[in-house]
């Protein structure tokens, strides 16, 4: 019997190596630990049994029958309790933070059913990806969301983020859409769009309290194919004094990837090419959005189950038990460890770049790179900070376009605490306190490469 439990424990101790092996790239900096472990259990356990009498065999088979005893009642304790797994939940929990598990739809259905009509955020990504098999030479694709509707966006604090949409589906105040009386234009992902945070909390926001005419163009989703065509069809309207080209450096390349597939976008790459979209708006909603909303929720499923079929095996009950997924989970050792690979920028990226700054040069405005860090920059230990994500290369081609650059890393990197400004310390989009510091640090930065500029930019609201 000793025998037994000592041979069956190499044996997990086995199978466990080779999972870490087949996991080795997503593990990333954890896979050594892990490895090096199960090698030496293996190692260990199987000199106990070929070497050592056999009092020992018995005293070791008793001890680890003990402790497996207790690890897997605690496992399958708190897996029977369906006991929380989510690493956002699981740190909102260990801060004393209430927060909402329920999905988007879950809470958009309460607000309508306590007579709050809400939509969710519909993308243009999200839209394009849907409907690409049904879009004709000739058929707009639109490039914001719903105008004028209680819109939810995300939660990443403990609570769902909303705004009132304007009057071209985009997270601003109704009526700021004046040609030549619009200082500043944000154009960018979910971090310009202000994501998971509630309107008066984003960028664009608190430039607005220091009476600068700030409009957020800001797309979840958007890499800088979509971002170019938003520039076009609404900035290129409003024609902004400045636009802030917001570019996100752990998918901006990979959206751009992903949208060169769509022809559609590609038609921006040409100057005389455009749709009038801002003036559009009541045609968007009606024959494109509004039908949408039922695809967007079935979409949000087929999503779900797109990744349940990928985790295949892995994401079984039983599976989840033997790995002692929930344990670990509440111990904090499922977090990833190694940050998302990206694509080096690609010719494309720099004739999108130019282009943008042509189109903003053309009305007499300026365009700034804003560039958004993520968050595994200041999680982790990153020696090479210029060859993660490929900031050097992305930054190199910046400057040979002589577009001027804001670097939001240089803020964050001397933060005595950077982590403070993502929502509960864990990965994500950046909380009010962060959008607020990095709205300053925009506007101190513009002040100093432009200190003739005629927008008031560190003047406060009255």
């Amino acid at each position: 019997m000793a025998d037994a439990i000592l041979w069956g424990t190499i044996g997990l101790f086995a199978l466990g190596f080779w999972y870490t092996w087949t996991r080795k790239d997503a593990l990333g900096s954890s896979f050594i630990p892990y490895a090096a472990c199960e090698l030496l259990g293996i190692v260990a356990y199987a000199t106990v049994c070929l070497f050592l009498k056999e009092s020992i065999r018995i005293n070791l088979s008793l001890v680890t029958l003990s402790i497996g005893i207790t690890v897997f009642s605690l496992e399958i304790g708190l897996a029977l309790l369906r006991a929380d797994t989510d690493e956002r939940i699981l740190a909102a929990h260990s801060l004393g933070v209430k927060f909402d598990e329920r999905s988007k739809f879950e809470f958009i259905n309460a607000l309508n059913a306590s007579g709050i009509p809400a939509v969710p955020t519909i993308t243009p990504r999200l839209w394009a990806e849907v409907n690409a098999a049904r879009v004709h030479d000739g058929q707009i694709i639109p490039l914001s969301g719903l105008s004028r509707r209680r819109t939810v966006f995300c939660n990443e604090g403990g609570e769902f983020s909303t705004y009132e949409s304007d009057e071209h589906g985009f997270n601003n105040p109704i009526g700021l859409y004046r040609k030549g009386k619009v200082d500043l234009a944000l154009i960018g992902d979910s971090f310009a769009h202000g994501a998971c945070v509630n309107q008066g909390e984003d960028i664009a926001s608190h430039f607005r309290a220091h009476n600068i005419k700030a409009v957020n163009l800001g797309m979840a989703g958007s890499g800088p194919l979509i971002e170019l065509a938003i520039l076009t069809e609404y900035a290129g309207v409003v024609e902004p004094h400045i636009v802030l080209w917001m570019y996100f450096e752990a998918n901006d390349q990979d959206n751009l990837l992903r949208e060169q597939t769509f022809p559609f976008f590609l038609r921006y790459l040409d100057p005389e090419f455009k749709l009038g979209l801002f003036d559009q708006q009541d045609k968007i909603d009606s024959m494109l959005l509004e039908p949408f909303l039922a695809e967007a929720h079935a979409a949000a499923e087929a999503e779900k189950e797109e990744r349940r079929q990928r985790e295949g095996i892995r994401g079984q009950w039983w599976t989840k038990i033997l790995r002692l997924y929930h344990l670990r989970a509440h111990l904090g050792m499922n977090k990833p460890t190694t940050p998302p690979s990206t694509p080096p920028p690609s010719d494309l990226f720099s004739q999108i770049l130019a282009e943008a700054r042509n189109r903003v040069l053309a009305w007499g405005g300026r365009m700034y790179f804003v560039y958004i860090p993520d968050y595994t920059r200041y999680n982790q230990r990153h020696p090479t900070h210029d060859s993660l994500f490929h900031r050097a290369e992305v930054l190199e081609a910046v400057r040979k376009l002589g577009i001027p650059l804001i670097d939001v890393h240089e803020l964050l990197s001397h933060h005595p605490d950077p982590l403070s400004l993502y929502p509960l310390r864990v990965h994500g989009h950046f909380n009010a306190q962060g959008y607020r510091l990095i709205a300053k640090y925009i506007q101190q930065s513009i002040n100093e490469m432009e200190p003739r500029f005629s927008i008031p930019l560190a003047q406060p609201a009255s």
